[in-house]
Protein backbone atom coordinates (compact mmCIF):
# COMPACT_ATOMS: atom_id res chain seq x y z
CA UNK A 1 0.00 0.00 0.00
CA UNK A 2 0.81 3.40 -0.94
CA UNK A 3 0.80 6.72 0.88
CA UNK A 4 0.92 10.17 -0.72
CA UNK A 5 2.35 13.03 1.93
CA UNK A 6 2.86 16.46 0.34
CA UNK A 7 4.02 15.03 -3.14
CA UNK A 8 5.87 12.54 -1.09
CA UNK A 9 5.38 8.43 -1.73
CA UNK A 10 5.48 6.05 1.30
CA UNK A 11 5.06 2.66 1.13
CA UNK A 12 4.41 0.13 3.85
CA UNK A 13 4.71 -3.92 3.99
CA UNK A 14 2.11 -5.89 4.38
CA UNK A 15 3.35 -6.77 7.68
CA UNK A 16 3.21 -3.21 8.64
CA UNK A 17 -0.21 -2.66 7.65
CA UNK A 18 -1.42 -6.09 9.70
CA UNK A 19 0.20 -4.91 12.91
CA UNK A 20 -1.22 -1.27 12.39
CA UNK A 21 -4.48 -3.40 11.61
CA UNK A 22 -4.10 -5.13 15.39
CA UNK A 23 -2.88 -2.34 16.94
CA UNK A 24 -6.10 -0.37 16.02
CA UNK A 25 -8.56 -3.13 16.68
CA UNK A 26 -6.58 -3.65 20.17
CA UNK A 27 -7.41 -0.06 20.99
CA UNK A 28 -11.08 0.01 19.88
CA UNK A 29 -11.06 -2.66 22.52
CA UNK A 30 -9.44 -0.87 24.95
CA UNK A 31 -12.42 1.99 24.32
CA UNK A 32 -14.94 -0.46 24.60
CA UNK A 33 -13.21 -1.72 28.35
CA UNK A 34 -13.32 1.98 29.40
CA UNK A 35 -16.78 2.55 28.89
CA UNK A 36 -17.62 -0.58 30.81
CA UNK A 37 -15.45 0.17 33.49
CA UNK A 38 -16.54 3.59 33.65
CA UNK A 39 -20.72 1.93 33.77
CA UNK A 40 -19.12 -0.02 36.49
CA UNK A 41 -17.69 2.47 38.43
CA UNK A 42 -20.59 4.12 38.48
CA UNK A 43 -22.74 1.05 39.45
CA UNK A 44 -23.84 0.47 43.35
CA UNK A 45 -21.95 -2.07 43.88
CA UNK A 46 -18.64 -0.14 42.69
CA UNK A 47 -16.24 -1.70 45.79
CA UNK A 48 -17.39 -4.82 45.72
CA UNK A 49 -16.46 -5.16 41.67
CA UNK A 50 -13.18 -2.49 42.42
CA UNK A 51 -10.74 -6.13 42.07
CA UNK A 52 -12.58 -6.69 38.61
CA UNK A 53 -11.96 -3.54 37.25
CA UNK A 54 -9.07 -2.70 38.56
CA UNK A 55 -7.69 -6.26 36.95
CA UNK A 56 -9.61 -5.59 33.61
CA UNK A 57 -7.89 -2.43 32.80
CA UNK A 58 -4.55 -3.61 34.06
CA UNK A 59 -5.28 -6.59 31.12
CA UNK A 60 -6.40 -4.17 29.02
CA UNK A 61 -3.78 -1.92 28.97
CA UNK A 62 -1.26 -4.65 28.66
CA UNK A 63 -2.61 -6.26 25.94
CA UNK A 64 -2.77 -2.78 24.63
CA UNK A 65 0.79 -2.37 25.11
CA UNK A 66 2.31 -5.53 23.63
CA UNK A 67 0.47 -4.42 20.38
CA UNK A 68 2.11 -1.52 20.02
CA UNK A 69 5.49 -2.77 20.82
CA UNK A 70 4.62 -5.04 18.10
CA UNK A 71 3.91 -2.57 15.96
CA UNK A 72 6.42 -0.31 16.56
CA UNK A 73 9.16 -3.19 16.11
CA UNK A 74 7.74 -4.14 12.52
CA UNK A 75 7.94 -0.51 11.87
CA UNK A 76 11.49 0.11 13.23
CA UNK A 77 12.49 -3.44 11.43
CA UNK A 78 10.59 -2.01 8.36
CA UNK A 79 12.07 1.11 8.09
CA UNK A 80 15.94 -0.14 9.08
CA UNK A 81 15.51 -2.37 6.03
CA UNK A 82 14.26 0.34 3.87
CA UNK A 83 16.93 2.41 5.06
CA UNK A 84 19.46 0.08 3.98
CA UNK A 85 18.26 -0.60 0.18
CA UNK A 86 17.87 2.79 -0.29
CA UNK A 87 21.17 3.64 1.20
CA UNK A 88 22.46 0.88 -1.46
CA UNK A 89 20.77 2.20 -4.47
CA UNK A 90 21.48 5.61 -4.31
CA UNK A 91 25.36 5.29 -3.70
CA UNK A 92 28.16 4.31 -6.21
CA UNK A 93 30.41 2.39 -4.92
Amino acid sequence: MCLWVNGDNYSFSDDVLDKGNKLYKKFCDLIILLKVSYTSAMDDYFYENFNTIKNNLKQGLEEFDNEWVSYENVCILYNSISNIIYIIFTHNY
